[in-house]
């Protein structure tokens, strides 16, 4: 992010609908693409790591884990004097189901193709 903001190339934000449509694209984005990576198997990050460790061992869905994982590193963020703003909230509560969706979608597809070969 520094680089890009030291370059210079990004705009700069005027609260127009693109503005909001982008950010939208991103956490839709976002969710599709850490879905797609902790399916293929091929390692989650700590913060999704604990998240499904949260989820198997409560029994908790994998977006009500997130939201609780995100929760959480929100409130760190925020104590420790990191900026918070409305869409802080808005990418915690929409990437989490996401998330799930993309997770459960892309385990199916991975044992639909294994089961194929």
């Amino acid at each position: 992010m520094d680089l890009f903001l030291w370059l210079d190339i990004l705009p700069d934000a005027s609260n127009t609908w693109t503005d909001y449509l982008l950010l939208f694209l991103g956490i839709l984005l976002i969710g599709l693409g850490g879905g797609l990576y902790v399916s293929g198997g091929v390692g989650a990050g700590p913060r999704d790591g604990f998240m499904l460790s949260i989820s198997e061992r409560t029994g908790l869905s994998v977006a009500k884990a997130r939201i609780m994982v995100e929760g959480i590193v929100l409130a760190i963020g925020f104590l420790l004097g990191g900026p918070v703003f409305w869409a802080t909230f808005i990418y915690t509560l929409i990437l989490s189901p996401i998330f799930q969706f993309s997770l459960k979608f892309f385990t199916r597809l991975r044992s639909k193709l294994e089961g194929g070969y």
